[in-house]
């Protein structure tokens, strides 16, 4: 997300009427911007996460590269598309890998956000 430069409070020569015309118009359409900004962010913009698709076979357990910075183990997981009706658990997290595991008794195919 790129944001607009803002502008800069300068060249006033210190007068009311000077900062109340900054606060009204110029500082008033940075703000507006702002926050239509930040209103527009999607997941991956909001948290440090990473997203994967994967298939699991039923019964099966998949391990999945942790691509977080640093080594950092998520904290959260959020399955975002999933076709298959079945049950996902969490397996063993740590710096290197996350696993899931296909209780159902059909194979998935989903589409999951690991959060930091």
């Amino acid at each position: 997300m790129n944001f607009i430069n803002f502008q800069e409070f300068k060249n006033l020569k210190g007068e009311v009427r000077d900062v109340l015309k900054y606060l009204s118009e110029e500082l008033a359409a940075s703000l507006r911007n702002l926050k239509t900004g930040l209103t527009k962010l999607t997941l991956s913009e909001n948290f440090e996460s990473f997203e994967t698709s994967v298939t699991i076979a039923s019964g099966a357990t998949v391990s999945i590269r942790n691509q977080l910075r640093d080594g950092a183990i998520p904290t959260k997981r959020i399955i975002v598309r999933i076709s298959g009706t079945t049950l996902i658990v969490d397996g063993t997290w740590d710096s290197g890998f996350v696993r899931l595991t296909n209780q159902g008794g059909v194979s998935a195919s989903l589409t999951v956000i690991f959060l930091r």
